[in-house]
């Protein structure tokens, strides 16, 4: 599948060379995932129209690490918070690299991180203390059982202060509405630990599509294509079972069933 996508990335960046309009179609997700990567590591703007899951876009991953720390996370969840571009907290790359020569040592409990990090390095504590001050409404829930509403308020507040003053973008603004939504009040509850696994979940059917770009090469499903000329088209994921898909046999009816019936 790797392979398969550099070919097409590779194709795909000629054909902008050349001034030709492009489209990949294909039906196949991950597929289309790695070429569209592979064209923005060249800076190709790439307009996909199935959009991309909203726990995948650089909000949504910045949003499950701050469940993560928040609920019990390791040093890998962390660094990966303190790292991400979205985070606001860390103002100097040397804070991030003390925590990292931190982390180098022997592993640290989840729980005694933010101490260890307060204790071992000058640098690496006002870092910590900023990001355990950005949690701080998430954590106090993660000790006990709560509403999916109360998880759900709690961890818009410490995203806001996570982020800080950000920019208009549409995976943000997706997040923010999906948590508003999840903030409704309903018995359900659940355990800290189980929250950072539930709002994946609860997110994992959203999707974001960033802004139409004209000048963008296009990754397209096999229905819009229908509908749109390009210069130069290339047809992805045409393996046996992706496209055409496998049957489906159904509840209902057996192959058998479907062969009698002439479907």
């Amino acid at each position: 599948e790797r392979a398969e996508a550099a070919a097409v990335a590779i194709a795909m960046r000629e054909a902008v060379d050349k001034g030709e309009r492009i489209a990949l179609v294909t039906p196949h997700r991950p597929l289309a995932r790695r070429v569209s990567h592979m064209l923005k590591r060249w800076e190709i703007a790439v307009d996909d129209s199935a959009g991309d899951p909203l726990g995948a876009t650089e909000a949504g991953v910045l949003a499950r690490l701050v469940a993560a720390v928040a609920c019990g996370g390791g040093a890998a969840e962390w660094l990966g918070l303190a790292k991400h571009p979205m985070c606001a907290l860390a103002a100097e790359r040397d804070a991030v690299r003390a925590m990292e020569r931190v982390f180098r040592g022997p592993r640290i409990a989840p729980d005694a991180i933010a101490a260890e990090l307060s204790a071992r390095s000058d640098k690496a504590a006002p870092l910590a203390e900023a990001i355990t001050a950005a949690l701080a409404p998430l954590a106090a829930l993660a000790a006990e059982e709560a509403t999916i509403a109360d998880f759900a308020t709690a961890q818009r507040a410490a995203l806001a202060a996570v982020v800080g003053e950000a920019d208009e973008r549409p995976d943000l603004a997706a997040l923010e509405a999906a948590l508003a939504a999840l903030a409704i009040p309903a018995p359900t509850a659940i355990g800290g630990r189980e929250w950072p696994s539930t709002f994946e979940t609860l997110i994992s059917g959203i999707v974001v599509r960033g802004p139409h770009e004209d000048a963008a090469v296009r990754i397209l499903g096999p229905l819009e294509a229908r509908l749109l000329h390009f210069d130069h088209a290339i047809l992805g994921g045409l393996n046996e079972g992706t496209w055409p898909a496998a049957p489906d046999a159904g509840p209902w009816m057996s192959r058998g069933m479907m062969t009698a019936f002439g479907i």
